[in-house]
This record gives structure tokens, C-alpha cells and sequence, in this order.
């Protein structure tokens, strides 16, 4: 009696076990049968001769996951956000902001709370900043992250709207920010007009003197003009101050 159940339990075995060693035997990928591993992972061929984890009901598991939205800029600390677990990279694309005369500053939050301004990295330059004054597409570094946020930090007119794409993975932005080449300017700059920093300071000069700045950080600075033409300053600054200036120079931000 007790050989006929040994032999029957490894009839069972090998009637189970049988399509996965034809699997094995050929070469192919192994993948499990439906249930075969109640309460597991279960594997999927990805084609290549590799298994990988399968998403409920086949197929991989997604990783991006897109939205849109629209901030009243007349709104003061209206917002845009989105909602993190376990993120790699979000990319927003601004438009609808230039010419509005509103700011948005970027924020982040790592408990779902408390919330401080964050860094973002502009496409395609590389250039790094934390505000935001006209049309723009960048991404930010969402590891750590619950929540990043577009809120409204000086009110202007209009409708600004927000494209975003949450994505697992994580950057694969390898830009140099400091020795990448420049591919725009912020605009001209008036002398004592606070503006969204860049990397550089391009200063057109038809008399020498001093340029004092305010830096992205806040602190201050005095710079030597020594010679007329175009000077570019390799700091990344949000005023030209009247207070100390006295070179003859127009002004903008290199981004």
C-alpha cells in the first residue's frame, strides 16, 4: 500500500513538473503556469531568454504615469501637485506661464506635510533652478519624495498649464551643468529687478566698473568689469544691484 502512494504521489510530480523540464530541457525561459505558485511572484518570458516579474493579468509592470493640469497665476499659492510612492524621475512641461508676470516656485515633501523649495533640472541644458518665470520643461529627482508641488509665489494674470510624468526610473540625465553649452537667455535684466537665476551672467559693458549681484542663495557679491564688450560671469545670480554697481553694462541670465 505505502509503495502505491509513493508511486503515485511521483506520478502527480512529474505529471506537474513535466511542461517546465520540457521548458528547461529546450533551452526556453522557464514561466510558470497560472496558480502554479499561489501567493508568489509569478515569472514571465520577456522574450529574451530572461524571466521577469509579471504585472496582474500579464504584461510588465507600468512605469510612467502621465497628468496635466491648470494653476490660476492670479491665485496666490495655488498649486499644481502630484502624489509620489517609490518614484525615480518627474518631468513637468510649463506653458501659458510666459507672459503672466507670475512665479512659480518648486517644492517638495518627504513626509506629506512640511513643504520646501526643491531643485529641478531644465531639459535640455542641464541648467539647475528652483523658480520658475516662463515656459519651460524640466524634471526633478523624486527618490526620497511623497510629493513635489508648483505653487504660485508671486501672483500675475492668466491660466498657466502643467503637463507631468511620473516615472520609476530614474534620470538618465548625465548633463555636465556647469560645462554644458548655453541654449537660451532669460531675457534682459533691469539693475535692481530681482529675476529666476541661470547659470551665467552675461554682462554687454561700454564702461568698466563694478557689478555688484545677488546670488540664487541670497548672499552678495561685487564683480570687476575691466574691459568693455561682452563679459560672461560664470555665476548664477537673481539681481544686479543698484546699490554698488558702476559699470555701463546691459544684463541677462544665461540659462
Amino acid at each position: 500500500m505505502k509503495t502505491l502512494l509513493r508511486a503515485g504521489a511521483l506520478a502527480l510530480a512529474l505529471f506537474l513538473c513535466a511542461p517546465l523540464l520540457a521548458q528547461t530541457l529546450a533551452g526556453a525561459p522557464i514561466k510558470a503556469p497560472a496558480g502554479f505558485l499561489p501567493g508568489m511572484v509569478s515569472y514571465c518570458d520577456d522574450g529574451t531568454g530572461h524571466a521577469i516579474a509579471c504585472a496582474p493579468g500579464g504584461g510588465s509592470s507600468p512605469t510612467d504615469t502621465p497628468g496635466s493640469g491648470t494653476i490660476n497665476a492670479a491665485t496666490s499659492n495655488a498649486v499644481y501637485a502630484v502624489t509620489l510612492n517609490a518614484s525615480g524621475t518627474v518631468a513637468f512641461a510649463v506653458s501659458g506661464l510666459t507672459g503672466t508676470t507670475a512665479v512659480l516656485t518648486l517644492e517638495g515633501t518627504n513626509n506629506g506635510t512640511t513643504w520646501a523649495a526643491i531643485t529641478a533640472i531644465t531639459v535640455p541644458s542641464g541648467a539647475t533652478f528652483s523658480t520658475i518665470a516662463a515656459d519651460t520643461q524640466f524634471r526633478v529627482n523624486a527618490s526620497g519624495r511623497r510629493g513635489i508641488r508648483l505653487r504660485v509665489s508671486t501672483v500675475g494674470t492668466g491660466t498657466i498649464t502643467v503637463a507631468s510624468n511620473i516615472s520609476q526610473a530614474t534620470s538618465e540625465m548625465t548633463v555636465d551643468p556647469y560645462n554644458a553649452a548655453f541654449w537660451g537667455s532669460g531675457g534682459a535684466m533691469t539693475v535692481g529687478t530681482a529675476y529666476p537665476y541661470g547659470r551665467s551672467l552675461k554682462a554687454n559693458c561700454t564702461a568698466t566698473g563694478n557689478v555688484s549681484v545677488t546670488y540664487a542663495d541670497g548672499s552678495t557679491d561685487t564683480w570687476v568689469i575691466s574691459a568693455a564688450g561682452t563679459t560672461v560671469l560664470p555665476i548664477a545670480v537673481t539681481t544686479v544691484n543698484t546699490s554698488g554697481t558702476t559699470a555701463t553694462c546691459t544684463y541677462a541670465n544665461l540659462k
